[in-house]
């Protein structure tokens, strides 16, 4: 207590630690000796504000602890560990008999890649069963173990760093009131579309306890993929590892006549063959068809010129440009007339 200056507050602080019997006699045996040093502030379990001032976190010692600070039938609940732990942030918390401290065992570390903790335990031959980590849930300072992810992820860290304090094993009743021998724990497993459950049923009256749902995981699905072409469907094939599948059809593609390639272009007599750039199929276009029905009349002509002439109207400009210039302009149109009128000395490519 510092500077103390005899003030009601300081002296009321006093009084109370020396009706506690907990009231240091400066002259007397070292505090050290009595009382484990003051945790930080802000630690919020005991076991983890024990282990931080070198002391055993595990239950049967907290266990010896509360015998020593006159707590009574400690069992870990949440007020017995908070009473506790206001003393140790206080200094205040008397060390049990040195005699008595028990010998703390830990399981063998498992693997850094394990990431269920009931996985992790099997691993290094122990009991992953919720009853079993239950206890060493208790064992190892977390309170009121339910099962939660971050109570697993917690014990899982001190697994993976060979910290995880083995509970002490004691025959307990079951809730119903029967003996634990007639303890069986039960995994429903889950499935894609099904909840599972975990859970502790006694053998002999059939009493249910500890029930952990277990969600349903959904399906997870590899896709097969079929890619579509210019004339057949492709599809997208789903199947998961429970039989479950699906399929998506995928459209076809259709045919790419791109004449603007002009690899893709041959000319023949008035007539163009473009092949599609995705397979070998080829379409035929007539030379000079500007408005694209199928033949070269002078109905191409008046609708180019319109064309020319900024008219609002369209064409089909690759089949307009006969003279293969690759431009749409009135030397075509010119080439066009020229041809139905007789041939003349051209004929449209």
């Amino acid at each position: 207590m510092e500077d103390y200056s005899g003030t009601a507050a300081q002296n009321t602080a006093m009084l109370e630690l020396l009706k506690a019997g907990r009231l240091i006699d400066p002259d007397g045996e070292a505090p050290s000796d009595l009382y484990f040093p003051a945790c930080d502030a802000s630690y919020t379990t005991l076991a983890a504000a024990l282990t931080s001032v070198g002391a055993d976190g595990s239950f049967s010692y907290r266990k010896l602890i509360a015998a020593a600070n006159d707590v009574d039938n400690y069992s870990g609940t949440v007020d017995q560990n908070n009473a506790l732990l206001a003393l140790l942030k206080a200094g205040q918390l008397k060390k049990p008999v040195e005699e008595t401290t028990p010998t703390v065992t830990y399981f063998t570390a498992c693997d850094a890649s394990c990431t269920s903790i009931a996985d992790a335990l099997r691993s290094v031959g122990a009991d992953g069963s919720y009853n079993y980590r239950k206890k060493i849930a208790a064992a190892n300072g977390i309170e009121e173990y339910s099962g939660t992810p971050a109570q697993n992820t917690q014990m899982l860290d001190l697994l993976k760093a060979g910290m995880l304090i083995v509970p002490t094993e004691t025959a307990q009743a079951l809730p119903c009131g029967c003996d634990a021998q007639y303890g069986e724990h039960i995994l429903l497993a889950q499935t894609c579309t099904e909840d599972g459950a975990e859970y502790d049923r006694c053998t002999n009256c059939g009493a249910i306890t500890n029930r952990v749902s277990l969600p349903a995981t959904g399906h997870s699905y590899a896709c097969t993929h079929t890619a579509p072409t210019c004339t057949e469907s492709g599809t997208d094939d789903y199947v998961c590892s429970c039989g479950a599948q699906y399929s998506e059809t995928i459209a076809p593609l259709g045919h790419d006549f791109d004449g603007s390639i002009a690899e893709n272009v041959t000319s023949t007599g008035g007539v163009r063959a473009i092949r599609c750039t995705r397979c070998t199929e080829t379409t035929a276009i007539a030379a000079g068809d500007a408005d694209g029905d199928g033949v070269l009349t002078l109905k191409d002509a008046v609708l180019l010129r319109r064309y020319l002439a900024n008219w609002s109207v369209s064409i089909d400009s690759f089949a307009a440009d006969v003279n293969l210039d690759g431009t749409t302009d009135l030397q075509d149109v010119a080439v066009i007339v020229r041809y139905l009128a007789g041939g003349w000395d051209v004929e449209p490519v």
